[in-house]
């Protein structure tokens, strides 16, 4: 019994030794894997450092061509649209002088031919009343939704009957009566 006692404490000692042993080597072991891992951390930390400075660095530079390009497309589209102001400024000042000298045009006709009726009608001596520039829609029976209006130059109006007189080129109906 003695000896069994020795054995099994011979064995209960190895076991703690072979335990100790296993302990250990597996201590080392994940004392050298947490020095790799810290190794590996401070290299991640350092490529992390450096991607985010280029980052940042690539971003600063990205945002100030941007923000000159901004301001050169600014300054085109600003000169352009001056340039269009000035084209559009021009087309309403000779839209003006045109519109005033049709309008002069147009009146000066108006007297003109104002002037040749009231001497025709005084060399035949007609006595009566001159109309000018008559604007005139016709009665509408139909309830359509065409509706148009018209523009006579003169309507001479005598004890011999009334005429309409037309200085000028006519492209719409002409009403007699």
């Amino acid at each position: 019994m003695v000896a069994s006692i020795v054995v099994l404490s011979v064995v209960i000692i190895s076991l703690i030794t072979v335990g100790y042993y296993v302990i250990k080597h597996w201590n080392r072991k994940f004392v050298v894997q947490k020095e790799e891992h810290q190794k590996a951390t401070v290299i991640a930390k350092k490529q992390i450092a450096e991607i985010e400075h280029q980052f940042n660095q690539s971003l600063t530079e990205s945002r100030s061509a941007h923000d000159a390009e901004l301001r050169r497309q600014t300054a085109e589209w600003e000169a352009q649209a001056a340039e269009d102001r000035q084209k559009m400024d021009l087309i309403r000042q000779e839209k003006m002088l045109i519109s005033d000298q049709l309008t002069n045009t147009f009146h000066m006709s108006d007297l003109m031919s104002r002037r040749q009726i009231i001497d025709a009608c005084h060399r035949l001596q007609l006595d009566g009343a001159l109309l000018t520039n008559i604007h005139f829609s016709p009665d509408r029976h139909d309830l359509s939704d065409s509706y148009f209006y018209s523009q006579a130059d003169h309507l001479l109006v005598t004890s011999r009957g009334i005429s309409v007189i037309e200085g000028k080129y006519w492209s719409m109906m002409v009403f007699d009566g």
